[in-house]
């Protein structure tokens, strides 16, 4: 998952502007995860994967999206790099197929460095998929 220092300088991560980063990435964990995954990692920096042999998926958006002190934020606080469009499409996915999931990410939600807009958007997706988070 990425981190505000996972940019240079840190806290400075812009959205649509993130390909020298989210290639690398793609690049080097490769050996790690499935191609779909590889792939997501590589359009903004999110992706999910499945655990294997389990029902279980692991669910990991960008939380640089919600970064307080990240100034690129300020042009769209809202859904930078369409983070939340990613994980609702991706709960919604889950249910529908049963599984059961975990969510990551660097910035935790509810935290004072996650700005607040974004933060009750995450909020009310994760109260409209609770019955399938499990942490």
């Amino acid at each position: 998952m990425l981190g505000n220092h996972g940019c240079y300088p840190p806290n400075t991560y812009s959205f649509g502007n993130e390909d020298w980063l989210t290639s690398y990435l793609g690049d080097i964990w490769t050996k790690y995860l499935p191609q779909k995954s590889i792939d997501q990692i590589r359009v903004n920096g999110a992706y999910s994967v499945k655990h294997p042999g389990s029902n279980l998926k692991i669910i990991v958006p960008n939380t640089q999206a919600c970064y307080y002190w990240n100034f690129y934020l300020i042009a769209n606080n809202t859904d930078p790099g369409e983070q939340l469009d990613f994980l609702v499409n991706e709960l919604k996915e889950a249910e529908e197929n049963g599984e059961s999931v975990y969510i990551a990410g660097h910035i935790p939600p509810g935290n004072l460095n996650c700005m607040t807009l974004w933060n009750e958007r995450y909020n009310a997706i994760v109260d409209r998929y609770e019955g399938i988070i499990r942490g």
